[in-house]
């Protein structure tokens, strides 16, 4: 179920190691916010964050 559905002010970001091209954009037609690899970069991450929380959309997929 989309994240959307439940509340329209909801900012999700997913942080995981799993980063294939399509989990990424499933997630953000579910309604996520971002996606981030565990291995990103603390000062990537924050960012990441900080343009979330901004209304932004954020993912990076692991290519390979």
């Amino acid at each position: 179920m989309a994240v959307a559905v439940h509340t329209a002010a909801a900012r999700v970001l997913i942080l995981t190691t799993v980063g294939h091209d399509e989990y990424v954009s499933g997630a953000l037609r579910a309604g996520a916010s971002g996606f981030l690899l565990t291995d990103t970069p603390a000062v990537d991450l924050l960012g990441g964050r900080r343009l979330v929380v901004a209304g932004g959309v954020v993912g990076r997929a692991r290519c390979g």
